[in-house]
């Protein structure tokens, strides 16, 4: 017997399908693809593993809703960055993103959310990070988000889902313990997996570049730091992965956003929160400029002070104003 299509409820799903390609391409938009998979590839592989979650948000008239991990902390090296708290630099990366959602909402009223699930506390101990530094960073950058652009973002961190444990310490334990595989297993991904590869390769950099810019390290080698980097990428990339296998399995339904640029197939959209000639750099890695054509991060030791005005919001210096070409 050959079944029967119910042509109203096939053209709606049609309708659906299509509106669900319009929006991933918007997202598309912002992608950070890595370098090595700068050749184009047939557009209907790398929208497979996200259409889905959005098409199936569309059926429910629900809001396209995107997770991010990020925002972990700035980094302590102050030859990269401003400070200790959120600037100019993960202001406009938010406004860049209430941007995303408002887009989407122009072709799709329930419009979309972004869920940032900050991973400064999973590995906060082997950034060398304080804890309170994290709680202090996120408090401000969800108290802008929030105050200004209300239910666009939620936001959430180990202590949210591992509120029943007390203390950090037996937190990043417990991530570990549910989650995480072993650091030898890693190390073979990295030897193995083009992915694994680049992400080691860029934390690894990274982590080379603070350790420089710390007093805690002045005085050792450049050799010892950097055997000190490899040995810590592989923890970050450890505690990580065992967060993102946290956020899949709790957010089931979300579509994945990152910061690292990803291969055009990939389960996660790589984006890009603020211009940068680096791809890899951070807001929490660098400094915002602001000149004519708009706001670029640099490493503040790139950043040529004789050509620029440091700005101060609220006492604090929150930027960098380009003066002179």
């Amino acid at each position: 017997m050959n079944a029967i299509v119910d042509p109203i409820f096939h053209s709606a799903s049609q309708g659906h399908a299509q509106l669900a390609r319009q929006i991933l391409e918007i997202i598309f938009k912002l992608r950070r693809i890595h370098l090595e998979d700068a050749a184009a590839h047939d557009s209907s592989a790398e929208m497979a593993p996200h259409l889905p979650k959005i098409q199936a948000a569309i059926e429910r008239q629900a809001p396209i809703h995107m997770l991010l991990p990020a925002f972990p902390g700035k980094s302590p090296n102050r030859n990269k960055t401003l400070g200790a708290m959120p600037d100019l630099a993960e202001r406009h990366a938010l406004d860049n993103l209430y941007r995303l959602c408002e887009d989407i909402r122009a072709l799709y009223p329930p419009g979309a959310q972004v869920a940032i699930c900050s991973d400064g506390y999973c590995f906060s101990d082997v950034v060398y990070i304080p804890d309170a530094e994290v709680a202090a960073y996120m408090d401000e950058l969800s108290a802008y988000a929030r105050g200004r652009y209300g239910e666009a973002f939620a936001f959430y961190d180990l202590k949210d889902h591992f509120g029943y444990i007390s203390d950090l310490d037996s937190q990043r334990e417990e991530l570990l313990i549910l989650f995480s595989d072993s650091i030898e297993q890693i190390k073979r991904q990295c030897q193995d997996e083009a992915a694994m590869r680049a992400m080691y390769q860029g934390i690894t950099r990274f982590l080379f570049e603070d350790a420089q810019g710390m007093e805690r390290f002045a005085g050792q080698s450049k050799t010892a730091l950097q055997k000190l980097a490899r040995a810590n990428a592989y923890r970050v990339i450890q505690r990580s992965n065992a967060w993102s296998r946290l956020l899949e399995r709790t957010f089931p339904d979300s579509v994945r956003l990152s910061i690292h640029p990803q291969f055009r197939v990939s389960a996660k959209i790589g984006v890009r929160l603020v211009d940068s000639a680096d791809a890899w750099l951070t807001p929490w890695h660098a400094a915002a400029v602001k000149h004519e054509h708009g706001i670029v991060l640099k490493k503040r030791s790139d950043i040529d002070e004789s050509r620029s005005a440091l700005v101060f919001v609220d006492g604090r210096p929150s930027h960098f104003i380009a003066t002179a070409a």
